[in-house]
């Protein structure tokens, strides 16, 4: 039959469901005895009353052959071996084959190992328990040992979960491979997910849930991830399966490692504001916190001159702020030390002064000055750009603050109206435009606005809220508008005597005020001079101390106008003195106003004059002067720039 014929017989014979193939010259030498030549003859005989009382767990010893045609097939010294019984029907004994070769490449799970010393046996054996061979009488050579105690649990565990996995489906074995009571490192099945088994007692196991994909704060072992988020308790009554164990240095790591995990989590809790904790093997304070993470800045333990010392708890860190992050409240941060309530409100107050210093504005212009970089350079006074919104309209750059860019609807520009928009360089695109619709443009602006648009500045054009104007030898600051008027209060380059003003400054420019002497302007007008812009957070304080004066003083916006003026009062407009109007319609924006020459000469033109312009010329009153007004009809309105004329019914 030669070599092969013998593997392919041998093969055959025995059934199984999975059978690590070792070449026969690892076999050989496994026993060391002499073997004598025997016929066997075979049959179907009842086992004999010396196997029929062999229990599960038994060592034998038996042939590996069932005629002599196989006998002639195996190499001498091969031609018997020991078996581990699984348990037994009429005929046979089923058993597991057993091998002096260490099983490399096969799962624990699926070969139980006895030591020689114990079972006193020749050489340490391994028993293949997914390897079923068939013994009878004939093949039967006698009993060599019972498994103890501590090997039968742990064959029932191998057992189970060869049966969990689906190994013995194929075999009609005729017996019971029972459950048993899982321990820590086990790894089950529970409602078609697995679980790792970390802690147990007498009603349920502690488990933590193993996936096939990544998860935050999880690990992998052996192909299969620790999701750390989700550790739940199952009752031993459930319908669980074992599918696996860990034992040995693999367990003693996972459970390190999941020890280190609640470690860090007990360290996340603690951390609050006030707390030196170490990131990335480096200290950083925790000064604040926003959302869901914490505000830090870095600590050191080297002195530097120009650092700030900081006592912590009796540890001694240097610092100078700038160093700043931000951290997710979940990350592995490690809580050091906490600074007392005294020590956080000296680092707070340090840290407010630290600011002030030259060395962190020096800081502040370095950091200012690479974001200006940082934002497209292309979108500079006098470009024409697109908005990206549904409008599509077209703007022309007059002015940019980093990412605020100030631009002109060229759409108004063309109705004769200047309509000012701001946009940050991702609402806007570039667009080609011809050289005379860019020259078109500008010309158009100089003509409205009596200014000309640099290559290297912006225009001031417009007045807008936070502009300071100067009209007339007086400074006023635009704090907002009504209807077609602008809404003002008068600023000084001097401070009062009493020192009740309060200081302004707006780039650079320092005024004083009192937020009292408020007016309004009309936003036709032209006589003025435009100062200075204020920048978003210069326009926020002056908001900011307006209303406090206003809370202070109890003051309102109806006060601020004169309150000696109502109808009949005789007035002079301070943009036209010399000519006396009788107040007609008195308003607290704009008065409609008669001169009196018109009213004795019986011309039927009103007059409307802003309020704030209105000086009281004489004590005369008129009592009837709406009776005397009214007593004409279609009476001519003039507005106040004179520009236009409209009759009144």
């Amino acid at each position: 039959m030669g070599f092969l014929g013998f593997i392919k017989n041998f093969f055959k014979r025995n059934k199984y469901i999975e059978l690590p193939i070792k070449k026969v010259e690892k076999l050989k030498n496994e026993y060391d005895y002499n073997e004598t030549e025997e016929t066997i003859t075979l049959d179907t005989k009842k086992l004999s009353n010396e196997l029929s009382n062999i229990e599960k767990g038994t060592i034998i010893y038996a042939n590996r052959y069932d005629n002599e045609e196989e006998m002639e097939q195996i190499p001498i010294g091969h031609r018997r071996g020991s078996y581990l019984v699984l348990g037994k029907n009429d005929n046979y004994l089923l058993c597991f084959t057993g091998t002096g070769v260490f099983p490399e490449k096969i799962r624990k799970y699926r070969f139980l190992k006895v030591i020689k010393d114990i079972y006193d046996m020749k050489k340490e054996t391994y028993f293949h328990l997914n390897n079923i061979e068939y013994i009878n009488d004939e093949r039967f050579l006698n009993t060599v040992d019972n498994l103890d105690k501590e090997d039968m649990i742990t064959l029932n565990k191998h057992l189970s979960i060869l049966k969990n996995r689906g190994y013995y489906d194929k075999f009609d074995l005729n017996i019971s491979l029972e459950d048993i009571e899982c321990n820590v490192g086990d790894v089950i099945s529970f409602k078609s997910k697995l679980y790792f088994i970390i802690e147990t007692n007498k009603e349920s196991y502690k488990c933590i849930e193993l996936t096939k994909n990544f998860i935050d704060d999880s690990f992998k072992v052996d192909g299969l991830y620790f999701n750390l988020n989700n550790i739940i308790d199952i009752n031993k009554s459930s319908n669980i399966k074992l599918m696996n164990y860990v034992s040995g240095e693999t367990l003693d790591n996972i459970l390190s490692n999941i020890n280190n995990y609640f470690i860090d989590l007990d360290n996340k809790k603690y951390v609050q504001r006030g707390s030196v904790v170490i990131y990335n093997n480096e200290y950083y304070y925790v000064y604040g916190e926003e959302g869901n993470n914490w505000l830090l800045f870095k600590l050191y333990n080297d002195f530097n001159e120009e650092y700030d010392e900081l006592s912590i708890s009796s540890k001694v860190f240097y610092t100078d702020y700038k160093n700043n992050i931000k951290l997710d409240k979940d990350c592995n941060i490690k809580n050091y030390i906490l600074a007392t309530e005294e020590e956080i409100d000296i680092i707070k107050d340090k840290k407010k002064h630290y600011k002030k210093t030259l060395e962190y504005k020096k800081f502040k212009e370095e950091q200012e000055k690479k974001k200006q970089e940082y934002y497209n350079p292309y979108f500079k006074p006098g470009v024409i750009v697109m908005a990206k919104d549904f409008s599509r309209e077209t703007y022309i750059i007059i002015d940019r603050d980093y990412d605020l860019i100030s631009c002109i609807s060229i759409k108004e520009l063309d109705n004769n109206r200047i309509v000012i928009r701001d946009f940050s360089s991702s609402q806007i695109m570039s667009i080609k435009v011809r050289a005379n619709e860019l020259k078109r443009v500008k010309d158009k602006i100089e003509y409205l606005t009596n200014n000309k648009i640099s290559e290297n500045s912006g225009v001031k054009i417009e007045l807008n809220r936070g502009v300071v104007i100067k009209r007339k030898d007086s400074y006023f600051y635009i704090y907002g508008t009504t209807g077609n008027n602008w809404m003002l209060f008068e600023i000084y380059k001097e401070k009062d005597v009493d020192n009740k003003y309060n200081e302004i400054t707006i780039k650079d420019l320092i005024f004083y005020t009192d937020f009292s002497n408020l007016i309004t302007l009309n936003k036709n007008l032209i006589d003025y001079e435009i100062i200075a812009i204020a920048n978003d957070l210069e326009i926020e304080n002056i908001r900011k101390s307006k209303k406090s004066y206003n809370k202070k003083n109890n003051k309102s916006y109806k006060e601020v106008y004169p309150t000696k003026l109502y109808n009949g009062v005789v007035i002079e407009d301070r943009n036209n003195l010399g000519t006396k109007y009788v107040i007609y319609d008195y308003g607290s924006l704009y008065s409609r106003c008669i001169s009196l020459d018109d009213l004795n000469s019986g011309i039927k033109k009103i007059k409307t004059i802003l309020t704030s312009d209105l000086i009281i010329s004489d004590s005369i009153v008129y009592d009837n002067v709406k009776e005397l007004i009214d007593s004409y009809c279609n009476i001519e309105v003039s507005s106040i720039d004179d520009n236009y004329t409209k009759t009144l019914k």
